[in-house]
């Protein structure tokens, strides 16, 4: 009996044998970008400010609107969810 050789060389098992690909959390990426530096930047809790707006004073109104940065242990957590960031 003889052998017949594959086309390729490689079979199609030798091709995909390599790791998975890191899946992005696409919740925690749009919500979460890269600042110049690396550092990464998060929106503030209630930053839509949208009701019940009689009670806060101006300058807690003024501060929701301003973007924050994310903690270290989180920023370590992050990084694991979002790999290309």
């Amino acid at each position: 009996m003889i052998k017949k050789r594959k086309a390729g060389g490689k079979g199609f098992k030798e091709l995909y044998k390599k790791m998975p690909k890191m899946k992005t959390k696409k919740s925690v990426s749009k919500r979460v970008k890269a600042s110049g530096s690396g550092k990464l930047v998060r929106t503030r809790a209630f930053s839509g400010c949208h009701h019940i707006l009689t009670k806060k004073t101006s300058k807690r109104k003024r501060k929701f609107r301003k973007a924050a940065l994310v903690s270290a242990p989180d920023t370590k957590r992050i990084k694991k969810l979002v790999p290309g960031i």
